[in-house]
């Protein structure tokens, strides 16, 4: 398989720009062809699962085809010399579960696009083409919004952009230049792997410990903002969370 144009994953919540970014992007090569798996999942004609106003189970299987065929596409397209990118609202690890084979076999470049909450809902209220009324979503964008935390991106080698201030050509122009510069070092010794962190909090203060020694305290504002990227997260995410705060991971002290 050619290896010569890169296939690269974009997410966001809905309204943050992804397709239109994904085309300012993909304008700037020879060949580029643009996957967008909800188009995918519309081309059903009979018996499409929406995940709004309900996911069921048959909205999960629906996407997992949709997924599937954007791999597919993705393989065709880009061994015929076609850069490709593939939007997908998309979690970190529901990525790595879906579209793990792809980044096994070549680079996948993966990016998240964070605009400001006032800065999507805008865009999503200004967007034609769609076959629906947009104001729909705004209640989901709001949940993503929280949802979408960026330490898990972080844990799994995505770049992230706030493109709240930016035309969709200027942050094209960011991602083109990403594409020119090695993968993120993301742990690749896979020392978090062993959690080697660990945190205890009191009514006041966070401690961070590493291998069981206190490395770090986190007081106030530090502690509380601490606990709010913290709060849900688990495994490699969690440890990187850690990592960040103690300062040590990132400079590259680690045992």
């Amino acid at each position: 398989m050619s290896t010569s144009q890169p296939i690269v994953l974009i997410t966001g919540i809905p309204g943050a720009g992804k397709s239109t970014v994904a085309r300012a992007l993909l304008r700037r090569f020879e060949r580029g062809l643009h996957i967008p798996v909800d188009d995918l999942r519309e081309l059903v004609v009979s018996g499409i699962a929406h995940p709004v106003p309900e996911w069921t189970d048959e909205t999960a299987r629906q996407f997992r085809l949709a997924r599937e065929s954007a791999v597919a596409m993705a393989r065709l397209y880009a061994g015929a010399g076609f850069a490709v990118a593939i939007d997908d609202v998309i979690g970190a690890a529901e990525a790595e579960a879906h579209f793990g084979a792809l980044a096994a076999e070549r680079p996948l470049h993966k990016f998240v696009l964070r605009p400001s909450l006032e800065a999507t809902l805008a865009r999503n209220a200004e967007r034609a083409g769609k076959a629906f009324d947009t104001a729909v979503l705004a209640p989901t964008i709001e949940r993503l919004y929280r949802s979408m935390q960026a330490e898990p991106y972080a844990a799994h080698g995505w770049h992230e952009l706030d493109t709240s201030g930016q035309t969709a050509e200027q942050t094209a122009e960011a991602l083109h230049a990403l594409l020119a510069e090695p993968a993120p070092a993301i742990d690749r010794r896979g020392v978090l792997d062993e959690e080697v962190f660990s945190y205890h909090a009191t009514r006041d203060k966070v401690l961070i410990s590493w291998y069981g020694k206190q490395v770090t305290v986190l007081r106030g504002e530090q502690a509380r903002k601490f606990l709010a990227k913290i709060e849900g997260l688990e495994g490699k995410a969690a440890q990187l969370v850690m990592a960040k705060a103690t300062g040590n991971f990132k400079h590259g002290n680690e045992r």
